[in-house]
Formats: C-alpha cells, sequence, structure tokens
C-alpha cells in the first residue's frame, strides 16, 4: 500500500522523493492498479526535476507500455545522451521497432552488435524488427544466432519456433522447442508453443499432452494462492488450442 506521503500530488511532494528513486516503486504500484496515466505524471515528473539516464529511460518504459511510441523515442535517446549504455539502446531499438521505424531499429540493433557481437540480446530485437518488416527469412537468422550466444537461450529459441510455426514449418519449431522444454520445465509459454507447434505438424495427442500440462501448471499455480495474469493468458490460449482439437 502506498504511505500517506506518495498519496500526494507530484507537484506537491519534495525533491527527495524523486532523487532517491521512491516515485519508481509507486509508479509500479500504480501500473499494478491500472492507473497508467497517475504512473506517467509522477514519472515526467521525475524527469523534469532529475533529468537522469534512469528517469528518462522509467518514463521511456513506461510511454512505450501505454503505446505513446514517439514520445519514448524522444525520452530513450535523452538517455543515451546522458548514458551510452546497452540498456539504452536495446528500448530506443525496440521503440523504434514498435513505432513502424523498422529500418531505423535495425540500424540501432546493427550498430550495437558491431560493438558487442556476443550480446544474444541484441539479436532478439534485431529478429523482432525484422519480423515485423516482413523479412521473415533474416528475422529467422537472428533469432538462430541469438540463441547460439546467448547464456540463456529461452527468448530467442521461443521466438524462433514460434515464427517456424508461423511460416509452416512445424516440425523445426517441435526440435528448437524440445530441449527448451527440459531445461525450462517450469515455463508455461514452452508448453503452449511446443503444443502450437506439434498440432501444425499433424502430431495431435503430443499437442494434447503438452497443452495439458501447461493448464496444469496453471492449476499449481492457482492452489498456491498466486495470480499471473501472463499465465492466465497463455491458459486461455491452451483451452482454446484444446477444443479444437477435441
Amino acid at each position: 500500500m502506498p504511505t500517506k506521503e506518495i498519496q500526494q500530488r507530484p507537484g506537491e511532494l519534495p525533491d527527495e522523493f524523486y532523487l532517491t528513486g521512491k516515485h519508481q516503486f509507486y509508479s509500479l504500484w500504480l501500473r499494478g492498479q491500472g492507473r497508467e496515466q497517475e504512473a506517467l505524471e509522477f514519472l515526467r515528473e521525475a524527469s523534469r526535476r532529475n533529468p537522469s539516464p534512469t528517469s528518462h529511460w522509467w518514463l521511456g518504459s513506461s510511454l512505450l507500455m501505454c503505446g505513446q511510441f514517439e514520445e519514448a523515442i524522444t525520452e530513450f535517446r535523452q538517455a543515451i545522451e546522458r548514458d551510452d549504455d546497452l540498456a539504452g539502446h536495446l528500448s530506443l531499438g525496440r521503440a523504434l521497432d514498435a513505432a513502424g521505424r523498422f529500418d531505423e531499429a535495425i540500424e540501432v540493433f546493427k550498430k550495437l552488435l558491431a560493438h558487442r557481437p556476443e550480446e544474444g540480446t541484441i539479436y532478439v530485437g534485431l529478429g523482432d524488427a525484422y519480423k515485423h518488416w516482413g523479412k521473415i527469412e533474416l528475422a529467422i537468422q537472428a533469432y538462430r544466432e541469438g540463441a547460439r550466444k546467448h547464456p540463456d537461450p529461452f527468448e530467442a529459441v521461443l521466438r524462433l519456433a514460434t515464427t517456424l510455426t508461423e511460416i509452416s514449418r512445424p516440425e523445426e519449431a517441435v526440435l528448437c522447442l524440445q530441449p527448451l522444454e527440459e531445461r525450462y520445465p517450469k515455463f508455461g509459454e514452452v508448453y503452449l508453443a511446443l503444443g502450437e507447434a506439434l498440432l501444425g505438424a499433424g502430431r495431435k495427442q503430443e499437442a494434447m499432452t503438452s497443452l495439458y500440462r501447461m493448464l496444469e501448471m496453471r492449476d499449481e499455480v492457482e492452489a498456491e494462492g498466486l495470480c499471473d495474469d501472463e499465465l492466465n493468458g497463455i491458459a486461455e490460449k491452451a483451452r482454446i488450442l484444446i477444443a479444437g482439437i477435441v
């Protein structure tokens, strides 16, 4: 619960509230309450009072989540001007991608790779930009490279497998996902993606097994008294696929 201090309007709060980063935690609480515009108010005020790389990055991230892509791009550029770090460039690339400025996003990711060719996360961003631009084979190449170089290949492999399933290459997707299933046995996204790939390959019984495992995981989470909106969404997709099979 927020303290009395942070129930005030942004303009009424002392500078210390923003300089110590308290506003960041409060903005997260507001987001959790579905009060995104109020969270933006606090982050904008923080950026005005303390125009640090961190304050610009937080504001840019919130703007990106709200679909205000051009403003987010501006904030990420300001963050980079103050601190030329990897997180700022990655966020800028993703914001450009979200704004449909795919060629600019790709340029950002390629420049990053020129200096950090072993950073798998950059390949994921590059793959996403290529995919959204309709350059599917280049996206697949980027995802494969990211999976090869990243010490934790989860995101790159999942993106790769999903893309392969979407372009009617489900058997390749299955081969990508099976090692992921062994490495991440508690990740519902893997079972959903594997179920979709198996279904696309005509392997209905195996698809059912994977999708039911996803639903079992959701039940386990619920039994523990936890609430996970993302997991709920994945479970709903699994139920829809199962209904289509039976």
